[in-house]
This record gives structure tokens, sequence and C-alpha cells, in this order.
């Protein structure tokens, strides 16, 4: 435990720092002195505006001089003896002087026109003191021991205040801040203070041991001083007039006290001047010459200027502050956007995110950004520490507009509480869209005979995720990532394919931007070593997903009695062709599985969606396409089936490939979670002698389409586009040599669809453009469907080399 002693001791030196804090030294800068006589200045005035300043020494002249410049204006000659008192009236009109003589003196402000005189004391003792107050009313003190009060327009005694017997002559008067109360300061080493009004004493203040040279009452009517000529000045509380603070002045009699205007100080002058903390008693600044010694020092009603006499006849001025004057600007850091030295700050939006710190000493009055004052919050001292600052800070977030394409200057402002401020301009270069991802490598359409490559990119503008598909394929989705500046470099590595390979960026942004880059690389095959390396790497050894596709088109069936259709097998095969393409993704054959005709029996069709399709995974694309017949089961409509090659139609449970055993594929048999199904089939009989249609009842209800187009509630991640909605038949027409939907199809995939122009068609956009090209071509007797779940419409279905 820590004794009571330690305790004590620890509390001691709190005070002592606190003391030592109160008592920082104030700020004072010494100006040109002026020499006036060869004698010694012993009293001087300031007006109240403080533009005029009085002085007078051992001679009968009076020296009017400017109160800024400390130039004379004006001299008076006195024909009482040596000036011993001076006094302004509060509207600055009048002067009043006084001298050993007992004369007062009156003259008009500035001329220095002699109005009036009148004797006061009596010959050869003198006035030694002046005061007068708002009313114009005067009291002198004089060597015979009296104080009197006069009217300033007439030299008719007012009052005389009532003296002890003996009483010694009266060195210094002085009325209160309201004038409530005259105080008279005698040679004896008391103080009295008298009611002006009954003319008697209300309080006698005997602390001083020696007479007492010099009074003050603090403007604001706080304090009052009294200093002697042992060097001691005490201050009362001017209200009650107990004693609050007993200072010394080192040595020699305190011939002048004067108070500021708005600080608590109090400055004294015995030989130097002190300049102390009234409320503390702490010394704050001493001014000191070894070759002078100040009579009188006065405060200036500027609040910053105090004016000093010297015993060799000059004056001087020094300018006195709290602290020294702050002309340093305040820190302005921006902490955002990060900018480079010289260099414009890239983005792509029309408006930008502003922060940052502003710090200084005396502390920040308003940080503006692009001309609008922004609201400050305090900075914690350790954060500011952090950022290497040792003075108050306030931080700001502002957010400003770029109003045009290219550059941009915006202005952040930051003022202190002096009025300093600091700019810095903020320079950024707004992009274009077609700006807002720049692709670092590779360069457009090169060719390489690398197996891979990297592909290197900044993006503009703050981001959500990104996606890059090669050759169809997405091989790369990277969402919720670390937050990187803006303008970072990215760095993603590609396996490429032998041949033509085309790369799509796609970049999501923070506000729902959406912008897409694409880049066409030829992988070169060339003889020798490296035509040796495997064209296609065993799954593992790349880690990019692949893609795979069963596609099954039957016109012809086994069964007479099922209705051969035109073209249904061409539009399998032009799809599978498609797929083969750069285009359509480069689908490799090997991971294709196509059925037409013959080829598409119950057993091969079975094989290729439960076995064929197993070898896929997770992030790999399936592509399934149908193009033929499909019928319910007489028995049971609700049962429904894709017709083979080689179905007999009276025994469907047997001989045709029931619908839910499509489903079985999807959930059961096939890992991949990107499937893709194309249906062009529905039955029915047919509607006219040059369109057919594919099925094989016309009354019946196509179900076909719904149950697959519900496929996609089965499994996450599947897309089906059916041709037909419910009800409704896929029509064939001979002007285009295909189904109506499997042509828009081929349409579309080919660049119909690209209705953005950026050279990829994504599922959205095909199917979009299918619905309504369909529509229109069968007015609007065949509608194609798309699932309702959610779905990727972003995904990428084929490329447009370009």
């Amino acid at each position: 435990m820590i004794s009571r002693i330690s305790m004590l001791a620890l509390l001691f030196v709190s005070l002592l720092c606190l003391r030592e804090i109160a008592a920082q030294e104030l700020y004072v800068v010494p100006q040109q002195p002026l020499s006036l006589t060869r004698s010694p200045i012993q009293t001087a005035k300031l007006n109240p505006k403080g533009d005029l300043l009085a002085v007078a020494g051992a001679e009968k002249s009076i020296k009017i001089l400017d109160g800024a410049t400390l130039k004379e204006r004006v001299t008076l000659t006195a024909r009482s003896g040596r000036i011993m008192a001076l006094a302004f009236s509060r509207d600055g009109k009048y002067l009043i002087s006084a001298g050993g003589d007992g004369l007062i003196t009156l003259w008009s402000v500035p001329d220095g026109a002699l109005l009036k005189e009148f004797s006061a004391h009596g010959d050869g003792l003198g006035v030694r003191s002046l005061d007068i107050d708002a009313a114009g009313k005067i009291v002198s003190g004089g060597g015979d021991g009296e104080t009197k009060l006069w009217g300033i327009g007439s030299d008719d005694i007012m009052g005389i205040f009532p003296k002890e017997t003996n009483e010694s002559e009266v060195l210094s008067v002085a009325f209160d801040a309201t004038a409530r109360y005259v105080a008279a300061a005698s040679a004896d080493g008391t103080v009295r203070i008298f009611d002006p009004q009954i003319y008697l004493v209300v309080q006698t203040l005997t602390e001083h041991k020696d007479k007492v040279t010099a009074l003050a009452y603090s403007i604001n009517g706080k304090y009052f001083a009294t200093g002697s000529a042992d060097s001691t000045i005490r201050i009362w509380d001017a209200q009650r007039y107990t004693l609050l603070q007993t200072l010394r002045a080192n040595s020699g009699a305190i011939t002048s006290l004067s108070f500021h205007p708005t600080n608590p100080w109090l400055a004294s002058t015995a030989n130097g001047i002190k300049i102390w903390d009234a409320s503390t008693g702490a010394l704050r600044k001493t001014i000191a010459d070894s070759g002078k010694s100040y009579t009188v020092a006065i405060f200036s009603p500027d609040a910053t200027t105090l004016i000093a006499a010297t015993a060799a006849g000059g004056v001087e001025s020094f300018t006195v502050l709290a602290r020294k004057p702050d002309k340093e600007p305040p820190i302005l850091l921006v902490q955002k956007p990060i900018m480079k030295e010289s260099e414009p700050y890239k983005l792509y939006a029309s408006e930008i995110e502003i922060s940052g710190v502003a710090a200084d000493e005396s502390g920040v009055r308003d940080v503006s950004v692009g001309g609008f004052t922004q609201s400050l919050t305090e900075v914690p001292t350790i954060e500011l520490s952090k950022l290497g600052l040792k003075v108050p800070g306030k931080q700001f977030l502002a957010t400003a507009q770029l109003p045009t394409v290219g550059l941009n200057d915006i202005s952040v402002a930051a003022t202190d509480e002096r009025g300093n401020t600091s700019t810095k301009s903020i320079r950024v270069q707004r992009l274009a869209k077609e700006s807002a991802v720049e692709i670092i490598n590779p360069k457009e359409n090169i060719e390489t005979n690398e197996l891979s490559m990297s592909l290197q990119f900044k993006v503009w503008f703050e981001y959500t995720r990104y996606t890059i598909t090669l050759n169809t394929i997405e091989i790369v989705n990277k969402g919720n990532l670390p937050r990187k500046s803006v303008g970072a470099l990215h760095v993603e590595s590609l396996s490429l394919s032998a041949g033509f390979n085309q790369i799509q960026l796609v970049v999501h942004g923070k506000g729902g931007e959406k912008i897409s880059k694409i880049l066409n690389v030829t992988r070169q095959v060339l003889s020798g070593p490296v035509a040796s390396q495997p064209d296609k790497p065993m799954r593992g050894s790349s880690g990019q997903p692949q893609r795979w596709a069963v596609i099954i088109g039957i016109s012809e069936y086994g069964n007479p009695t099922i209705r051969n259709l035109n073209y249904a097998d061409r539009d399998a095969h032009d799809f599978a062709e498609f797929l083969k393409s750069t285009a359509g993704g480069g689908f490799e054959p090997d991971r294709m599985k196509i059925l037409l005709n013959k080829e598409a029996t119950l057993q091969n069709i079975k094989q290729a969606l439960y076995n064929f399709l197993r070898q896929t995974v997770d992030k790999d694309l399936v592509v399934i396409y149908f193009a033929g017949h499909g019928a319910p089961e007489p028995a049971n409509p609700s049962n429904n089936y894709l017709l083979t090659y080689d179905t007999d139609p009276n025994s469907l449970e047997t001989s045709a490939f029931p619908m839910w055993d499509v489903n079985t594929a999807l959930t059961r048999y096939i890992p991949s979670k990107r499937v893709v199904v194309f249906s062009d089939a529905c039955h029915s009989g047919g509607i006219s002698s040059d369109i057919a249609t594919r099925g094989v009842s016309l009354a019946e209800t196509n179900l076909i389409n719904q149950y697959l187009a519900d496929l996609s509630k089965s499994k996450e991640g599947t897309i089906v586009f059916t041709a037909s909605q419910a009800g409704e038949v896929s029509q064939e027409l001979d002007k285009f040599g295909h189904g109506v939907f499997t042509y828009y199809l081929l349409q579309g995939m080919k660049g119909e669809a690209d209705i953005n122009n950026d050279y990829t068609v994504t599922i959205g956009e095909l199917m979009d453009y299918v619905e309504e090209s369909v529509k229109r071509q069968t007015k609007g007797n065949q509608h194609p469907t798309r699932n309702q779940g959610t779905y990727d419409r972003d995904l990428t279905i084929s490329l447009i080399p370009h």
C-alpha cells in the first residue's frame, strides 16, 4: 500500500506541476524604443481607445503621443510645477493634469487647448494622484493627506473624504470598475475604501508595512491590486476586499500597476517590469534591461500591447501574448485517396470519397472540401500518435463530385483557430467506362507458344467481385476479397488451350457497375518438344474447369408409328458443331457425347447422362441439348417421357426415357453445379401443310416443357430453357431448315444476342433474344420458357471473335 505520506508527496508534486503549467511564460516582443526627454518620466496615461498616450516627467511639459507609433503629436506646457499625475476622461475628450503646486489643469483633446485650471491641494504639498469616472467626477489625492472629489465642469469641490489624525500624504487614488467606491493609498501603508455617495470609509486595508505607492482595479471588477515601496504587491477580491495573493517584485518601490483588459494579468514596475497572473499569483514574464529602469507600464485596450516609460525619459511598447503567435498553417493529411506525387488519382466514378486529418496546436476551426465546409470529429491522442502528430487533430470525411470525364481538381482547405490555412489540391482523373478496367498483360490479339500466361489488370473503381471466363468456362470467381486500393494490381494465372483462346474479365462494382473486358490470345502449336506436350492436361494438373456436353437429336424413329421430324437431328448436329467452335467455347470432342437418330437409343442416353457426365466436377460447365419428341403415358398422363430412337409407343414405361430420370441424373449422377439444359421438344400433331410440330398427340396438354422447367428447382445452378410453354408446340420451318427455337438459339449464340456489344453472349442475353424472336416469328403461338428460380444471368454462353 502507498503510505499516506507518499500520497501527500505525490499530491504536492502534482500541484507544483499544475502551478508550472499555469505559469507558462508569456510571449513578449519589444518594439522600437523612443527617447522623449532627458528627465525621468514619472507618470503616463492612455486614453480609453488607446490611440493617445500622455506622458510627463520632471519638466512642466506634457507630451501627447500616438498610441500605436509613439510618435509625438502635441506638447502641452503647464503653468504649474512638475507634473505628477495625469488622467483622461472616459469619453477621451479631456486630459486632466496635476502638479506639485496643487493645481489641476483641464485640457481639450486632441488639440491641447488649456480650458481651465484650479487649485485643488495646498501649494507645496501638491497633487500626487488623479482618476476620473464615467460621470466626469475627478478624485484627487494630495500631499496634504486629503482625498477630494471634483466635477469636471466646475472648479467647485464636491466633497472631501475624511482622514485620520496626522494622516500622511495620499500617494495613489482610483475609482473601482463601476465607480461605486474610491480607493486611496497613503504613505503610512494603509488603503482606505470610500463610498463617494456618503463620503465615508467602508473598508481599511492595513496589510502593507510600507507606504502604498500604486493602485489598480481590473476592468471586469474582479481584482484590486496594491503595491508598496517595499516591493510587495497584494491582490484583493474587489468585491469583498479579502486578500487573495501576496507577491514580491524582488527590489525597488512599486511605481505603477496596470491590469490587462481581458486576461487576469497584472503588470507592475519596480525598476524592471513583471507580469503576474492575478488568479494564481504566478509570475508569467519578467522584462528587465540592465541599462533601463522602468517607471510606468500600461496595458493598451487593444489587449496585445504593453506601453512602458523609463527613468531615462524614453517610451517603448511590447507585444504581449499568451503564447507565440501561431503563423504556421495546420497540418493537413489526406488519407483517402492515396495520392502519388505528380500523378492524378484515377477513378471510374461520378464522385469520390475524401477523408483525412487536420491538426494544429491552436485547434482546427474548419475543413472544406470542394468549397463545402465539412463536419469534424475529434481524433483520439493515441490515433494522432500513430500518425506522428503531437498536436490536437480533427478528422473529416467528404464526398466530392467529379462533374466531367477527364481531370477534376478538388481543393481541400483546413483553417486553424488563428486563421492560418493549409490547402491541398487533389487532382482526380475521372475515367470513361472503357478505361474503368485496365489490362496490363496480355496485349490484345497476341500469339504465344506458352501453355499458360498471367492475366494482369487494374480496377479503377471499388468492386465487390470479379470473374474470369476462358473459352466460355468461368475459371475464376472471387468475391468478398480483402479490400484493395483502387488501381491495385491483380494477377491471375491462366492455362491456355491450343489455338484460339478468348478471355473475358467481368468486374462487379460496389455501386452496381459491371465492366467487361475481352482479350483474344492464340496459342501456337509448334513442332518439336513443345508439340509433344499434352494439349489437354489431365484433371488436376491445371485445376481449371472443363466443358462437357450431351447433345441428342432425333428426326428418324425406329417405330413407324412415331411421326418423324424434319430438322431435330440437324438442330442437334449444328448445335454441337457450334459448341466445338471457338465462339461456342471450343468444347473438346472427347468431352462431348453426340447422339443422333439411331445412336439415340434408350441405353445410350442413359449411359451419356448417368456415366459420361459423372466424370464432371462441381465447377465444370455441362450443356445438355435435346431435340425430338416427348409424350405422356396414355394410361397415366402425368408420367411423361422423352422418346428415344428405339421407343415403342405401346410400352413407353420400358422403352422411353422417363422425365423423372432426367431429375435423377441431375441430382444423383452429375456432380457439376453449372448445368444448362436446352430442350426443343413437345408433343402434338400437324398444324398445317407447311408447319410441322414435334410430338405425337394434338389433344394432349404439353407437360414435357413444364416438367423440364421444374428441373431447375431440383438442383442449384441449373438453368433450363425450353422451346415453348405448357400447352404449346415447338415449330419447325422449312425456310430456316431448323426448329424455330434452335434456329434463333444458334443465331443468338453467334452474336445476335450480344445486346451490349461486349463480344460476349450471356445466358441472360441469349434467353431474352430467343424469347422475343420466336414469339415474333410464330406470331405469338410459341413462347420459349426459362426457369423462374435464381440463376446467373451473366453466365457466358458464347464468345464473338473480333
